[in-house]
């Protein structure tokens, strides 16, 4: 089984993370690390060993469960650099449009 974790920005330093297997099934943390590392360790390896995270419109992808205890830091850059990566593609695609639009009325 792989399990999905949602973890979403409801303000600055305020996370809010969801998984289905945890009770609660959503819980507040200060950082993502905080709630990577939170379900890392609350998962049983009986239960589940692989998760796939999403934040921001990214998935990182099936994971192992125990990295998200072991390497919680590393995991956050991960998302978050992914994300920025996503969001930085999209303001590219969009100034491509405008540029692209704004000669096409020039002809």
């Amino acid at each position: 089984m792989i399990l999905q974790l949602d973890i979403e920005q409801l303000a600055p330093g305020l996370y809010e993370a969801h998984c289905e297997c945890q009770t609660p099934p959503t819980t507040l943390h200060g950082s993502i690390s905080a709630a990577l590392k939170h379900y890392g360790e609350g998962i049983p390896a009986d239960f589940c060993r692989f998760v796939e995270v999403r934040y921001d419109g990214v998935n990182s992808g099936t994971t192992a469960v125990t990295r998200l205890a072991n390497e919680p830091e590393a995991m956050a850059r991960q998302l978050m650099g992914l994300a920025a990566a996503v969001y930085e593609a999209c303001q590219d695609m969009t100034s491509a449009r405008r540029a692209s639009a704004g000669t096409a009325k020039e002809r």
